[in-house]
């Protein structure tokens, strides 16, 4: 008898403990945030006005991008480290056969001696992530009080 209430108090625990383990994964594996609005990557003027002015990068502050008409500034700790880069915005990358998604401006292309590749990921008011497509890094930014 000792055995059989033992058996059915292990099971019971057992399945208790497997439930809270499947909503925590539910909770864990909810998408991310890929747009802001649904106009948010319809054309290369709302993303081109939308991705204008500075970006702070979440994990370093002292890192800033700046967005000004089609050229990039990289400022780091208030000093300029790279200026004048242009680049474009696009449905691929351009150094890249393979596109992670067809759907148009979600791409930015950068020229210049070490042209780069960038999946926008999110883009809206506050926030810009996007993923560096050589290394699979992605870069969190949110707009700098500045603007």
């Amino acid at each position: 008898m000792k055995y059989l209430l033992l058996v059915i108090t292990l099971s019971a625990f057992y399945s208790c403990k497997d439930i809270k383990t499947e909503t925590i994964m539910e909770i864990t594996e909810a998408p991310m945030e890929v747009v802001s609005g649904e106009n948010a990557f319809t054309s290369y003027e709302h993303v081109h006005g939308l991705i204008q002015g500075s970006w702070t990068n979440e994990l370093d502050p002292e890192s800033v991008i700046i967005f000004e008409e089609n050229t990039t500034i990289n400022k780091y700790q208030g000093v300029i480290a790279q200026k004048g880069e242009s680049y474009t915005i696009g449905t691929n990358c351009k150094s890249e056969a393979k596109a992670k998604s067809t759907a148009a401006f979600r791409y930015i292309n950068t020229s210049g001696n070490y042209p780069e590749c960038y999946y926008i990921q999110t883009l809206n008011e506050n926030t810009l992530v996007m993923e560096f497509e050589k290394g699979d890094i992605t870069l969190t930014f949110n707009r700098s009080k500045e603007d």
